[in-house]
């Protein structure tokens, strides 16, 4: 995971279509990281370089307000998944979206 998790990063910090800044947003003001657009995409396009993967967090191990910022919640078997990667730096992701059978996330472009 490790591994994959690195070359998203990777792919991420070399795309000059978007950047990482602080995010000033939530309680947690020292780490706080989001992904702004430096170019317009179109409706629907989508970057496959802001991407993203699950993994599986134990309850006991969820800290609200320290670490419970990326969690999502497995619709298949109710598990908390920890949400890792680019894409979770992405603010305004749908909150009714389904995650393929890739276990891969890739970023769309919608309309708010």
């Amino acid at each position: 995971m490790f591994t994959n998790q690195m070359k998203m990063y990777e792919l991420s910090i070399t795309d000059p279509r978007y950047k990482y800044t602080k995010n000033n947003i939530f309680k947690n003001k020292n780490n706080d990281v989001k992904i702004v657009a430096t170019t317009n995409f179109e409706i629907g396009q989508e970057i496959k370089t802001l991407c993203g993967q699950t993994a599986i967090i134990k309850p006991e191990d969820i800290k609200e307000g320290i670490n419970d910022f990326s969690i999502m919640r497995s619709l298949k078997n109710g598990r908390d998944l920890l949400f890792l990667g680019p894409a979770a730096y992405v603010n305004q992701i749908d909150p009714e979206y389904k995650m393929g059978p890739s276990g891969r996330i890739d970023v769309v472009c919608k309309n708010h």
